[in-house]
């Protein structure tokens, strides 16, 4: 479990939230608009995100299909790693005076 759902102790607010969710479905889903549906396998998504201070409140969050959740998921880690990764690289390439080949 990330850091900023045990922070915001998200494992508590998710069964309550889901629960009152699943009385207003269908709903369109936070990622896609498409209908969500009890039968559906859906997760209560962030509209603001926990990692920005998104609370764990009905008004900021929403019904969003499974896969459309888990597909958009770990794209805001990537991103971090990925400009970390290309700062270590520019820092050894002026230190160096040559380009690296990672």
């Amino acid at each position: 479990m990330s850091r900023h759902h045990i922070a915001q102790k998200w494992t508590t607010h998710a069964p309550k939230l889901r629960e009152k969710w699943t009385a207003l479905l269908p709903r369109p889903c936070l990622a896609c608009g498409q209908p969500v549906t009890k039968g559906d396998r859906w997760h209560v998504g962030h509209i603001i995100a926990a990692e920005d201070g998104g609370k764990p409140t009905m008004q900021n969050t929403a019904p969003v299909h499974a896969h459309c959740n888990l597909s958009d998921g770990g794209k805001r880690g990537a991103a971090r790693v990925n400009a970390a990764r290309r700062a270590v690289a520019a820092r050894d390439q002026a230190e160096s005076g040559r380009r690296s080949w990672r």
